[in-house]
């Protein structure tokens, strides 16, 4: 399943262009706009609030695994895609009771991610950088400077934290 992990209702919108003869071709390619608006559902095997609180006090690898699941009650926002990259602005979440904004950067041909998350209920709380492979991203508290390595440089930092698309998975 391409989201095992999310069981939500709602919809998702994509108007979209690509060209190519491979699946990763026509990723590369994608372009257009897409926005989602999901309720009532669950992220299996992540813990939202956990991984915001392990990242804020120090950093961690990976997402913050439960064995069960985490309550989703909302979660909408819209995306620019451009180059196989869904860049979002106005990502917003309701996860286990915490109302969560988002924006950044999936990378869907590398499957990679660089997201700025913030609890919007407390006032002075840290936000957390996700960024690298989505299944096991860096999480550390963002401070607004990235180190001259992560910067964006002639295809971005997500590349640099992704590998290239020999590195993928076939069939999957």
């Amino acid at each position: 399943a391409l989201a095992s992990w999310l069981k939500a209702q709602g919809g998702l919108t994509i108007d979209a262009t690509a060209e190519g003869n491979t699946i990763e071709e026509m990723i590369s390619t994608l372009a257009g706009d897409a926005s989602l608006s999901l309720t009532e559902g669950e992220l299996a095997g992540i813990d939202v609030p956990a991984s915001i609180a392990d990242a804020a006090s120090g950093g961690r690898q990976g997402w913050t695994a439960t064995a069960g699941s985490t309550r989703l009650s909302e979660l909408q926002g819209s995306f620019r895609l451009r180059d196989g990259i869904a860049n979002s602005e106005d990502l917003k979440a309701k996860v286990a009771g915490v109302n969560i904004s988002a924006a950044g950067d999936i990378d869907l041909l590398r499957r990679a991610i660089d997201v700025r998350l913030a609890n919007e209920e407390k006032q002075a709380s840290v936000a957390i950088r996700a960024f690298g492979p989505w299944r096991n991203p860096k999480l550390a508290a963002d401070t607004g400077v990235r180190p001259a390595a992560e910067q964006p440089v002639d295809g971005g930092s997500l590349e640099k934290a992704a590998g290239t698309a020999a590195d993928l998975p076939k069939n999957t």
